[in-house]
């Protein structure tokens, strides 16, 4: 399938301006400038994050820069795809550059999370 979409958010490499319309690009991604929320910051309350029109997917990226994940991040990020999921978002992408490995971080604990995405009804995808 084709997907015809936009990056819109905080990033320097996301869509300038007012978003496009839903019609001429029905899917979004959203980078809300939080790389990682916690419970009482989620990203639907972001200015960043367009809310004109019934886009197809709606698909939120987290991390990104120099996010360091580990499995604290994970752990808890784990614990808010739910509430992700309930606030309307389709998918989610993370956006994996940096590993922290002095905080420990394990193939087990990022497993964990997109399980824990999967789980939610959640599409998953992992960039770097």
């Amino acid at each position: 399938p084709t997907v015809q979409g936009f990056f819109y958010g905080a990033a320097s490499s996301c869509q300038p301006g007012s978003p496009p319309g839903p019609s001429e690009m029905p899917w979004v991604f959203s980078f809300p400038g939080n790389p990682v929320p916690s419970d009482d910051i989620l990203p639907k309350e972001s200015p960043q994050i367009p809310t004109s029109g019934a886009y197809t997917q709606n698909i939120l990226t987290l991390g990104g820069g120099a996010t360091q994940w580990s499995d604290e991040i994970y752990t808890g990020l784990a614990a808010l795809m739910p509430k992700i999921k309930e606030l309307g978002w389709d998918g989610v992408i993370f956006d994996w550059e940096y590993l922290d490995t002095s905080a420990g971080v394990t193939i087990e604990g990022l497993q964990g999370l997109l399980t824990a995405a999967k789980s939610a009804g959640l599409s998953v995808s992992l960039t770097s």
